[in-house]
């Protein structure tokens, strides 16, 4: 059993650089935190913490302090053909998140084992990590307790994991280098430079994907990929029993969250699993909060499959997921609280597709022409000569010099009523091509009443195949997105000859751009329609609370705030609280689920509501339908010592006209 933690953490001592050699002669660079307390007989429980790409071990120091702080012997180390273990064995690649790498992650746990028998508990290992750090730990879930594919270097089991939070990378990593199996994501022929400087890569394997992309052999590139040993993590993943704690971001400037949604989805039905999805890294909005409650997340799912925590965080919400502002004013702000939603499944089963039809003049109606109307043009001219060569050395304005940006754009009426927006977002559209090479990107942003406009997804159609001879149907898939959408916003949907997407407050490529001239009509036929399809529901109510931490010996009082719509204006509102945690829900009239479980710390402090201690806990909408309450537990100070570290768990309910409504819990951790 590991000693408690006690209230600021435990001290930490670190090992800060320690040469690493591999069973085959490969050489790197690791570092170790662990507490200096004397552990539990067994030692401390390992975390694998991998770096980002082009980050090293250097760069994760600041989590590692953390969570040594909280009873972990945390190891990181420099991936293969990055940071030192490039400058130490210059002479061998990578062949990129392959077989190699998931040897040297389990020989890194046994190099742990060896080296400190006493201070680390190597049956206790969980892996994560950020964008590269994410494979390895989707690679870990899919092949460690198993034997290995066969290789040149290892035959024996890999050691198990615990349980794996891979963070802002699906485990698609195919799918993500070619997307929908025809397209090539814009940062591969930046990654087969020779002088790329995030990664050295194996040259036969760099070789390889010069040779896709010079012949414009995308379907060849994925087939490819998908044969390099160790690159499938999709199959083994279908028999996991690793439970995954998964965190993305919207508008991810490398892939969208369709690809975590469908690998979480393949997982056994027994498998612990859930998916956090916010804003912060790979190139889109840092928000404090949310980045806050990624840690705390992190923690409690290794304090629960690492150290037998009690609450059992694997039964709340399987989805939890920040809702894009529809203004990008409130996207960019550093603090202001983003709207949480919590689902049982997602897409949730109550949001029914809405269908605007293409229309002339820019318009998206509800109603589809009943005479020929437009077509709205697509050109796409590449200067003489330009070529994918010359793309992998430009910027994104660099390129757009030889192979202009155009685009077409169509603009839902106002909205009458607030609405939210939860799932995949898709266009179809009646074509008509000149050549049969044609890219056709699509992005949905939301309008402000004052023209402001915050993209929502983003996706591309492409094909080598397209009909010359007449017109055709295509399907465009913009993805997964979840907004608030108020009264008086609009939907707009942008047509382009480039798959263009916008992380932040820049655009660039989310495709490579096709390097041949095309037309390509976009046609507004009564027979064969073109229309944006997006899936709406009834705006759900939600919490936001400005920090997740409360001290134990001076609690601060907090501001919480309750949001729903304007229809629900007047209802009676309850916020529930206890610390057993957030599930399994407890359902709620019809088809509500309240994510929290009710105990002793219920109604103890729901005998305290409306008075000093948690005023505003019960009242009734303002005409916004919101209202704000204060937790103020400073006159209980100093709180009792036993709720070190233990969540509070506050979840709205509402109650109208007969019907009850819930909205997401938020959680604040005594320390």
């Amino acid at each position: 059993m590991d000693p408690p933690c006690p209230r600021g953490g435990f001290a930490v001592q670190v090992k800060a650089s320690e040469q690493i050699r591999y069973g085959d002669g490969y050489r790197t660079t690791a570092a170790y935190h662990w507490p200096t307390a004397t552990p539990g007989k067994c030692g401390w429980p390992v975390v694998v913490l991998v770096p980002g790409l082009a980050a090293t071990h250097a760069h994760t120091v600041p989590e590692a302090a953390w969570l040594a702080r909280h009873g972990f012997f945390v190891v990181s180390y420099d991936v293969r053909a990055q940071g030192s273990a490039r400058l130490l064995d210059p002479a061998k690649g990578s062949m990129f998140w392959a077989i190699d790498e998931w040897i040297d992650m389990a020989e890194v746990i046994e190099w742990v084992e060896a080296k400190y028998p006493t201070e680390s508990d190597t049956t206790r290992v969980s892996v994560i990590g950020d964008s590269q750090g994410a494979v390895h730990a989707w690679a870990a879930a899919a092949f460690f307790g198993k034997a290995p594919p066969p290789n040149s270097r290892r035959t024996r089991p890999f050691p198990p994991v615990k349980c794996v939070v891979p963070r802002l990378f699906a485990p698609q990593v195919e799918r993500v280098f070619v997307p929908q199996g025809n397209s090539f994501l814009y940062w591969l022929p930046q990654i087969t430079a020779r002088d790329h400087p995030h990664v050295q890569l194996d040259g036969a394997f760099r070789k390889k994907l010069e040779e896709f992309l010079d012949r414009d052999d995308a379907a060849g590139l994925s087939k490819y990929l998908n044969s390099v040993n160790g690159k499938d993590l999709s199959s083994g993943l279908r028999t996991t029993t690793v439970p995954i704690l998964h965190i993305s971001s919207w508008l991810d400037q490398f892939m969208g969250v369709d690809l975590s949604l469908k690998a979480l989805a393949s997982l056994p039905a027994a498998t612990p699993r859930r998916l956090y999805i916010m804003t912060g890294y790979h190139g889109t909005p840092l928000h404090t909060p949310q980045t806050a409650l990624r840690q705390e997340l992190t923690l409690d799912w290794l304090r629960r499959f690492q150290k037998g925590g009690r609450e059992p965080v694997e039964k709340g919400p399987p989805v939890l997921a920040y809702a894009l502002p529809p203004d990008p004013q409130f996207t960019h702000h550093p603090v202001f609280p983003w709207r949480l939603r919590a689902y049982a499944a997602f897409p949730p089963p109550d949001a029914k597709p809405r269908k605007w039809f293409l229309r002339s003049a820019e318009r998206l109606e509800a109603t589809a022409p009943k005479t020929i109307e437009g077509p709205a043009l697509i050109k796409h001219t590449v200067a003489t000569g330009y070529d994918v060569r010359d793309y992998r050395k430009d910027d994104f304005a660099t390129v757009l010099r030889s192979i202009p940006w155009r685009t077409v754009t169509f603009t839902t009426p106002s909205m009458t009523e607030a609405v939210e927006i939860a799932g995949k977002a898709v266009a179809q559209l009646e074509i008509q091509a000149t050549k049969p090479g044609v890219q056709i990107g699509a992005r949905l942003s939301a309008v402000t009443p004052a023209g402001a406009e915050q993209p929502l997804a983003v996706g591309g159609f492409e094909t080598r195949n397209a009909s010359t001879n007449g017109w055709m149907i295509v399907r465009v898939e913009l993805g997964t997105t979840v907004c608030v959408l108020p009264k008086g916003y609009r939907l707009r949907l942008q047509l382009m000859n480039q798959v263009v997407q916008r992380p932040g407050k820049t655009d660039y490529h989310r495709y490579v751009p096709r390097f041949t001239d095309f037309d390509v009509k976009v046609g507004f036929r009564p027979d064969h329609p073109s229309w944006l399809e997006v899936p709406l529901r009834s705006v759900s109510p939600d919490l936001s609370v400005p920090a997740v931490q409360l001290s134990l010996s001076a609690p601060l009082k907090h501001t919480l705030t309750l949001r729903s719509a304007p229809s629900f204006a007047g209802s009676i509102y309850v916020l529930c609280i206890g610390i057993t945690g957030q599930g399994p829900p407890v359902p709620i009239g019809s088809g509500q689920l309240l994510w929290l479980v009710p105990d002793f710390m219920t109604d103890l402090l729901m005998g305290l509501v409306n008075g000093p201690i948690l005023p505003g806990f019960v009242g009734i909408l303002n005409q916004d339908g919101a209202a704000q309450a204060k937790l103020n537990l400073a006159p209980l100070a100093p709180l009792p010592s036993v709720l070190l570290g233990v969540n509070l768990h506050i979840a709205p309910l509402l109650y109208k006209s007969g019907l009850f409504a819930t909205g997401a819990p938020v959680q604040v951790r005594f320390r």
